[in-house]
């Protein structure tokens, strides 16, 4: 699995949906 998931962060598409999710997640803080 980290093996996996090294791949995934190796690649612009997936830190720009992580970005968008983060910033989705945080939108939707009461913070």
């Amino acid at each position: 699995l980290s093996a996996y998931v090294a791949r995934g962060e190796a690649r612009p598409a997936y830190k720009r949906a992580f970005a968008a999710q983060l910033a989705v997640f945080t939108s939707k803080s009461p913070t």
